[in-house]
């Protein structure tokens, strides 16, 4: 199993610059990018900045539990919506052989409420091809396309 932490881009801090709505693919290109350190000074020459620094997955799991940070540091949720997909496939999880992989989405959690303070959790599973809605004690079938709506906080694929 692994888990992305993925958090939403700086600029939503800035409510002239907040996109309507943003792709799970973008999340994990921020998460995966190189990011350039500047105030790291190199063990070996001395030189400060100019070191990358980049995530790389070297073991492929089979289980990949996608965790959209929501909350801020002031702990305020994020209610932007982040479209993700059924079927995740993407080059930063290559398989041995170098392909990608594909997961598919078997579950996820969606937080309702406006802080981390307070608030219910509501899960989707996908069952037997199909899809499910379990709040409380209420368990009742939904589509795919009413699942795909959802502001998700934490998805779970497997190959």
């Amino acid at each position: 199993m692994w888990l992305l932490n993925l958090h939403f881009p700086l600029v939503l801090d800035n409510e002239a610059l907040q996109p309507t709505e943003l792709d799970i693919y973008y999340l994990m290109d921020t998460y995966f990018n190189l990011e350039m350190l500047t105030e790291h000074t190199c063990s070996q020459c001395g030189l400060l900045g100019g070191t990358g620094k980049r995530i790389a997955m070297i073991n492929v799991p089979q289980v990949l539990v996608v965790h959209i940070s929501r909350f801020d540091s002031g702990l305020h949720k994020i209610h932007h919506y982040v479209r993700f997909p059924e079927h995740l496939t993407t080059d930063h999880i290559p398989s041995g052989n170098g392909q990608s992989l594909s997961y598919r989405l078997r579950g996820l959690i969606v937080h309702v409420g406006s802080s981390i303070d307070e608030g219910h959790y509501i899960a989707y599973v996908f069952i037997q091809g199909d899809w499910f809605k379990a709040e409380d004690r209420i368990i009742t079938p939904v589509s795919w396309h009413t699942v795909s709506k959802v502001k998700a906080y934490i998805l779970m694929y497997e190959i």
